[in-house]
């Protein structure tokens, strides 16, 4: 009989990300990442595929970010060094000795090799803390509103600045100064000039608009190239250097108030022409991370086309776009969930790190021309023969006249003629989705008898833009409207216990069970995590509060949108609450301050509620990228027994 999958599962599994492809397309490298329980921390170094023989390339155990020089001699990557810091690493690719190149006090995220391989370009955070030993024990002094970023606490007047390093060793150069922040470099291929992006309008403050920019090495000059465009996600440059493409979304006077994390799409930029988009509604092209400013991957190839990753659906894709057309082709096929990918120069190769309900994370190497792929790892094939994952369903069914899709897993062992609990799952966001993908909520619950409901209401990404901003100032009313008919029409099957249905949530999820805690007893048992309960205080307190808030309920809470931000705040609803319910919420949570769980666990407990508020420790908004490992098992066991508690016989 299989084990259940349990709240600690991740100690036992492998993850695969950040394919790199060698430019000869012979060789992969990729970051293979495990748990590592007694340091309490994700470990991960950096492997090799050269045909059937996979080798460690590095010894880890904080290694990252594998990058291939043009000619493919040698191979760039991230290490941690001893203040936690990811440095630029440089070895041969013939598994030579890897030695440092930088010593940023403020480390490294983004690089990339110059054309002719002679230079690294990089960006990393300028702080004058960084030189200040003592600096923990001052004041941190702010003028901006954006003085913090969830993961990484106050920023002060840390900023993000382009560099570059000569790939031999030396000296660092700053090109790019001032109180802005500089994202997401990328070489021209005459290595001339640079593109990257930044903010630099005049209402930054309070706007999630950015731009992109070209640069001149030599003269350090910089001009925006995306005027009309909203915000930019990503940037790469044409084989010529004549021309840009870039991810983003319409600008808000196109007749929208859409958030840059609804739908993005793919622009080409060229002096003198109007800026045109080469991709439609019926694809999503991978932005994730907007408002930490990750950028999305592009490759133009030299038969003018874009290569790119997007969904459709919960359903990631390899797409290519036709430069010149909206023309937008799948070259692979869906049912995975892509986090990571690399190709060819000319797009005939190409690796992504994917996963599906059924595999936690592989590299896959698909062969275009011939239309075939090969599984690269098979890291735990162990884990999974002596685990079962649940059986997954999709169903589409309509509300008000609008198609949704849900998703529910049964239980390994599923009996029809058996009665079992039903578990609703709502995602954050709210332009988040379900994906086809290993998700650990889900598994753990149908592994412990439930089955288990996730549904993509209005608000969710993939589904075309329209779907996606139709929860903009609808926050509460809509998705709910649209999770109760999914959770009714379920419930009615014949093996749901209807006495025995409960809901989690996090984020904007934990949101939607606070907000249906205020609107309906049909829940046995509710569990949220880090939830949005006071938009007004949200609105002032979150890392994102006013430029996210803004697009998504109205602008300026407090003022003429102070009527809207109460009308949507679950904590106005606490006297409707009979339902109990579980708060978790991370003492570190920027994204969403902790604040927001207290108010609403005060505000239950003032009026006799039942309810419990769980505070983790050394724990920010994303629980799988927090520092404390041990608070993922700690959050499944908590989540779990509370619900079970609930729905114990007296």
């Amino acid at each position: 009989m299989p084990d259940r999958i349990e709240p600690d599962y991740f100690y036992d599994v492998i993850t695969v990300a950040q394919p790199a492809m060698s430019p000869d397309g012979e060789k992969v490298a990729f970051v293979k990442q495990s748990a590592n329980r007694e340091a309490n921390k994700i470990q991960s170094h950096i492997v090799m595929s050269m045909g059937e023989e996979l080798r460690d390339y590095t010894s880890g155990p904080y290694d990252s970010s594998p990058r291939w020089s043009r000619s493919g001699n040698r191979l760039a990557f991230l290490r941690k060094d001893d203040s936690d810091k990811n440095q630029i690493w440089v070895m041969p690719t013939s598994m030579g000795e890897a030695s440092p190149l930088t010593t940023q006090p403020g480390g490294v995220s983004g690089f990339e090799w110059s054309p002719d391989d002679s230079t690294i370009l990089f960006q990393s955070t300028v702080d004058p803390r960084d030189e200040d030993p003592d600096s923990h024990k001052k004041p941190v002094v702010v003028n901006q509103l954006r003085y913090k970023s969830d993961g990484s606490g106050l920023n002060g007047a840390g900023r993000s600045h382009l560099f570059t390093i000569l790939s031999d060793g030396g000296d660092a150069t700053q090109l790019t100064h001032g109180d802005i922040d500089h994202y997401a470099p990328t070489w021209s291929p005459d290595g001339v000039r640079i593109a990257f992006i930044a903010a630099k309008n005049v209402n930054r403050e309070f706007e999630s608009r950015t731009e992109a920019y070209t640069m001149k090495i030599d003269t350090g000059l910089a001009r925006s190239v995306t005027d009309g465009l909203y915000a930019v996600g990503g940037v790469t440059w044409s084989p010529d250097g004549s021309k840009l493409a870039v991810f983003a979304t319409a600008s808000l006077d196109d007749g929208g108030s859409c958030s840059p994390m609804c739908q993005s799409w793919i622009y080409i930029i060229e002096n003198n022409v109007p800026v045109r988009s080469i991709t439609d509604d019926s694809i999503y092209p991978h932005l994730d991370g907007y408002y930490d400013y990750a950028a999305g991957a592009m490759l133009w190839t030299e038969d003018d086309r874009i290569i790119f990753s997007a969904a459709d659906a919960g359903q990631s894709y390899i797409c290519s776009a036709d430069v010149n057309s909206v023309d937008v082709h799948r070259l692979t096929e869906g049912g995975v969930s892509i986090t990571g990918w690399s190709a060819t120069a000319d797009a005939g190769r190409v690796a992504v790190a994917a996963g599906s309900p059924d595999r936690i994370s592989d590299l896959v190497v698909h062969e275009i021309s011939a239309s075939t792929r090969e599984t690269i790892t098979d890291f735990n094939s162990e884990w999974l023969a002596a685990h079962e994952t649940a059986h997954i369903e999709k169903l589409m069914y309509q509300r008000d006249g609008v198609d949704l899709e849900a998703r529910i897993y049964f239980p390994p062992g599923f009996d029809e003629t058996a009665k079992y609990p039903l578990f609703l799952d709502v995602h954050g966001g709210p332009h988040g989705v379900f994906a086809d993908t290993f998700l650990p909520i889900h598994q753990i619950g149908a592994n412990r008898g439930y089955v288990v409901l996730a549904i993509n209401p209005r608000g969710s990404s993939s589904y075309g833009r329209d779907f996606a901003c139709a929860a903009h100032k609808d926050w509460g009313d809509g998705p709910y409207e649209d999770l109760m008919a999914g959770v009714e029409l379920i419930a009615t099957r014949p093996y749901i216990n209807e006495n025995a249905v409960v809901m989690h949530g996090s984020s904007y999820g934990g949101y939607m069970g606070t907000w249906m805690a205020g609107h309906t007893d049909r829940f046995r048992a509710i569990a949220v995590a880090a939830p949005v309960t006071n938009m007004i205080s949200f609105w002032g307190t979150s890392d994102i509060g006013v430029h996210f808030s803004e697009i998504e309920l109205g602008n300026g809470a407090g003022l003429e949108s102070f009527e809207e931000y109460v009308k949507h705040s679950p904590i106005f609803y606490v006297p409707n609450v009979n339902t109990p319910i579980l708060i978790l919420h991370g003492e570190d949570d920027d994204r969403v301050p902790i604040e927001q769980g207290e108010q609403y666990f005060t505000a239950l407990r003032r009026l006799a509620k039942e309810v419990e508020f769980v505070r983790l420790p050394d724990t920010s908004h994303g629980l799988f990228a927090n520092k404390n490992l041990a608070m993922r098992e700690e959050y499944f066991t908590r989540v779990f027994g509370w619900l079970e508690s609930q729905l114990t016989p007296e």
